[in-house]
């Protein structure tokens, strides 16, 4: 059915920017009226015949979408009328007929950024995002209606180029925010606009892409070994001859979070996949007809890429494992003489979980330590480490007000999570284990990823200057390097003025 409608532009009313407005035009028996679109375009990327933007118009596809939600919007108010009716409404009757349409086109045709915002929450939701990553969107939105009340307007996707997402950047560092809070909010908008034009098709400025934010490194500090060995001490046992006896009296939460972190510094494990950490991921090896390793394998849960670590538990993982399954402490007592070999403690804790197994105290997903929330766990270990005296002074860079500023903190003040991880990668580099075996632990995908981890010690520094450079820490033989010419002709020179004088 052919409807008395067609979309004009105005010629006659150009703007500053040399924009044409857009109408549609309702024409019955010789009578018209126009219906403003709330858009605009230039003259030379209008096809008057087909009322429709040309196909070099750099919006073609955006901008016809609008028209057609449009158009459609009328054409069913149109047709609703004409049901009714038998006829199509007079002239002055059109608006009445479409009243409400323009609003409702608003919000459904010609939609605005927040409303193609929230359709990308909600595409993400559907995607399975994180609450924390739906949180930084919120964030996100929020700093940028910021930033368009500093500017005093409203942004359309298409304004979103390379200039203005770089100052959109630099209004985020001028607030004093982190490097890395700034990262975030740029990737969402970059992520947001990538969005727009695979999903949505709409053509948004690809200089947006250009925008890059220097990340900052996190203060990386890990515990030296004669730190980890006092928090071994404090929370479970040590069998290092310097630490035997507690000083401390940590109570049974406390030593649990220090386990926790034990565990980690020695399985190299990132906080989500420890806390992922079940029965199902202990593999018993077959070495040979005697004896038997035993490995954690897992998946890393933050790779999109399947990497599955391979970690050797030994005897402090397999000590602290046998602990939280509750097998007694005749096997893992530190005051023997002679401590329980591992290849007896790897039988007894495969005959342990089968036996746990078929009596259904245990399954293969039960997991081996307690879940506590990541924040809760960096909170308390700040204590656990303050209250047993890692307390040395370190200094950290921080941004203030956009500055960055170095200061001196306590050791355990900027421990965390990481912090076990970290330790795991910077011990084994220390010790000269390979890094592409450890990078296999770990599952890292690249080394030089992994060689971020590493944080070597100052006490490492020192001992590796030591070593290796000897004439910077010893006295040096002045006399055997200078040339024995030198020598003889500085002595003559010495005879001759004795002469003289």
């Amino acid at each position: 059915m052919d409807y008395p409608i067609k979309f004009i532009i105005r010629d006659d009313r150009v703007n500053s920017k040399g924009k044409c407005p857009i109408y549609l035009r309702y024409t019955l028996q010789r009578k018209f009226i126009n219906t403003p679109v709330k858009h605009s375009i230039s003259p030379q990327f209008w096809d008057k015949i087909d009322g429709r933007p040309t196909r070099n118009y750099p919006d073609y596809k955006g901008l016809r979408t609008i028209l057609k939600d449009f158009e459609d919007a009328v054409i069913e108010r149109l047709n609703q009328y004409k049901d009714q009716n038998g006829v199509f409404p007079e002239i002055e009757h059109f608006k009445n007929v479409i009243a409400g349409t323009s609003l409702q086109i608003q919000q459904g045709g010609v939609k605005t950024l927040v409303d193609y915002f929230k359709e990308y929450v909600e595409y993400r939701k559907s995607d399975d995002a994180s609450d924390n990553t739906l949180k930084i969107y919120s964030y996100t939105w929020d700093k940028w209606k910021g930033f368009e009340d500093s500017k005093g307007r409203s942004y359309d996707y298409q304004d979103l180029n390379f200039n203005l997402l770089n100052e959109f950047r630099i209004h985020l560092k001028n607030q004093g925010l982190q490097l890395n809070t700034v990262s975030k909010y740029i990737k969402t908008i970059k992520s947001f606009l990538s969005y727009l034009s695979l999903h949505k098709e709409l053509p948004v400025p690809p200089s947006y892409k250009k925008v890059s934010v220097e990340k900052e490194e996190p203060e990386i500090e890990v515990l030296t070994q004669e730190e980890l060995e006092v928090l071994k001490r404090e929370c479970f046992f040590t069998r290092s001859e310097e630490h035997q006896i507690r000083e401390y009296n940590l109570t049974d939460r406390e030593k649990l979070i220090g386990q926790m972190m034990v565990f980690m510094c020695h399985t190299g494990l990132s906080y989500v996949d420890f806390d992922n950490f079940r029965l199902c991921h202990l593999i018993f090896l077959k070495e040979s007809k005697t004896e038997k390793g035993l490995q954690l394998q897992m998946t890393r849960q933050k790779l999109k890429t399947v990497i599955t670590c391979k970690i050797p538990i030994l005897d402090v993982t397999i000590d602290l494992i046998m602990d939280k399954l509750g097998i007694p402490h005749s096997f893992i007592e530190s005051n023997k003489n002679e401590p329980t070999s591992l290849q007896t403690k790897i039988n007894v804790l495969e005959s342990y979980i089968k036996s746990q197994i078929q009596k259904g105290e245990l399954t293969i997903n039960s997991r081996i330590f307690p879940k506590i929330i990541s924040q809760i766990f960096n909170y308390e270990i700040k204590d656990i480490l303050k209250k047993i005296h890692i307390d040395t002074s370190v200094m950290v860079n921080t941004i203030i007000r956009g500055k960055r500023v170095e200061k001196a903190v306590p050791k355990y003040s900027i421990i965390s999570s990481r912090t076990g991880r970290r330790t795991f990668v910077t011990r084994n580099v220390e010790n000269g284990i390979n890094p592409l075996v450890l990078k296999d632990m770990t599952g890292h995908i690249k080394l030089q990823t992994m060689s971020r981890y590493n944080k070597n010690s100052a006490s490492f520094i020192q001992r590796e200057l030591n070593e290796k450079t000897p004439g910077q820490t010893g006295h040096i033989n002045l006399v055997k390097s200078v040339d024995s010419n030198v020598i003889g002709n500085l002595e003559n020179n010495r005879a001759d003025n004795n002469k003289k004088s």
